[in-house]
């Protein structure tokens, strides 16, 4: 007892070590930590966590040249610590899902290192995927039915599926992880999607989840709908969950929430007179203030009320000293106002915050052009080009419009 009691303290250090220059990307450093505390209370993790580990490290082989023995050894290295790491954990679905990763490389080194048969081209997809990629899938589709309330799995399912051309498939999995998980917004690893008819049909599966998913409530549920169907521009639908939404008991930076994300459906129906009223009233809570003084100002420079834009948009460019956005917004106002002193002053902000962005140095060039200060225009280019180099297209562009102009006036002259 005495040296299980010694070997799971050293094991349980190594594990914590090994952990914490895991999470920080140290693989190489914390490989030996993990390797020591696969022992005890501590095995399924560390086991687990080592074989994420060298699949980490392959990945970042990937840039390396001449490295396939090497990255041929972390996949069978991975592999077997995930296999062993399933056998200490049976129930558990995330040594398979990380056995699946290992497969679907395995899948797309082949791919890339196989020459290419034409006549593979004419098969159906699921025709063209080699015995690692079917392996991959097996193992990945296990892994959801041992802990089916684990929705990343089926993000993971999702993408993959689109990966190797399976779109049908995709769809499926993308309802299923719609009802597991109904709110589209906790999907990371379904940001990337862009398929508007794949992101309809998690809408679909959503909303027939309505009322149906205990861990969520019906406003949180109501709220994410409203803001997946504003994504896919379907203004109504999104106005009537938002609607709802608010209609729901909840806390008051949530209520805030609904009424902002509202407002932004509705000025996106041109009903500025409601949006501003939402504004307000999402306005009322601090952690919304900015966002709101942003799009008073957007529906105040779409109404023509250029004076209140400017005001607005000068209390942005103070809550957020250091955004581009805002400096150049409130300069392009501020030129329609003629007030160019102010203009001036913030594209000149804008340069000192954000100096590597060609689009500054070029806002502030073409409003010297505009004035006709074309000393100040060299000035601009001569500090543009130590920024982004001589060479720069922009500024070889800004070169071009400043030496056009030059010559008109000496014709005209």
């Amino acid at each position: 007892f005495g040296i299980r009691a010694f070997t799971g303290v050293a094991g349980g250090i190594a594990f914590a070590r090994g952990s914490a220059a895991a999470s920080q990307g140290y693989y190489d450093l914390a490989l030996p930590y993990l390797e020591k505390a696969a022992v005890g209370f501590n095995r399924y993790e560390a086991l687990w966590l080592e074989a994420e580990v060298r699949t980490g490290i392959y990945d970042m082989l990937q840039q390396v040249p001449d490295s396939e023995q090497e990255q041929d050894l972390l996949l069978r290295t991975a592999l077997d610590g995930y296999r062993a790491a399933a056998a200490s954990c049976p129930v558990s679905g995330w040594s398979w899902q990380g056995m699946s990763d290992v497969y679907f490389r395995m899948e797309e080194r082949r791919q890339v290192t196989e020459t290419p048969d034409l006549a593979l081209l004419a098969l159906p997809p699921r025709e063209r995927i080699g015995a690692d990629g079917r392996t991959a899938f097996g193992f990945l589709r296990w892994a959801i039915e041992k802990e089916p309330g684990i929705y990343t799995f089926r993000d993971n399912l999702v993408m993959r599926s689109l990966q190797f051309g399976l779109r049908e498939d995709a769809g499926v999995a993308l309802a299923e992880a719609a009802t597991c998980q109904p709110d589209y917004w906790r999907h990371d690893g379904l940001r990337s999607l862009d398929d508007v008819e794949l992101l309809r049909i998690f809408a679909a599966a959503s909303e027939e989840a309505l009322d149906q998913a205990p861990l969520i409530s019906r406003e949180r549920h109501l709220f994410s709908l409203g803001k997946l169907y504003h994504r896919l521009q379907d203004l109504p639908r999104a106005e009537s969950m938002l609607q709802a939404a608010r209609l729901e008991p909840t806390t008051a930076i949530k209520k805030a929430e609904d009424a902002f994300h509202l407002a932004l459906v509705l000025k996106d129906q041109e009903r500025y007179d409601e949006a501003l009223q939402l504004l307000d009233e999402a306005g009322l809570h601090e952690a919304f203030q900015f966002a709101v003084y942003s799009n008073q100002a957007d529906i105040a420079r779409r109404q023509g009320q250029l004076e209140l834009a400017f005001d607005y948009l000068n209390r942005c460019r103070r809550m957020a000293p250091r955004s581009t956005r805002y400096a150049l917004g409130f300069a392009r106002v501020a030129v329609q106002l003629e007030r160019f002193e102010a203009a001036e002053q913030s594209l000149k902000w804008a340069c000192i915050i954000d100096p590597g962005n060609s689009v500054v140095w070029s806002e502030l060039a073409h409003f010297y052009i505009n004035r006709g200060d074309y000393g100040a225009v060299r000035s601009t280019l001569r500090d543009a080009g130590e920024e982004l180099g001589p060479d720069h297209p922009e500024l070889l562009d800004l070169a071009g419009k400043l030496a056009a102009r030059l010559n008109t006036r000496d014709t005209t002259w």
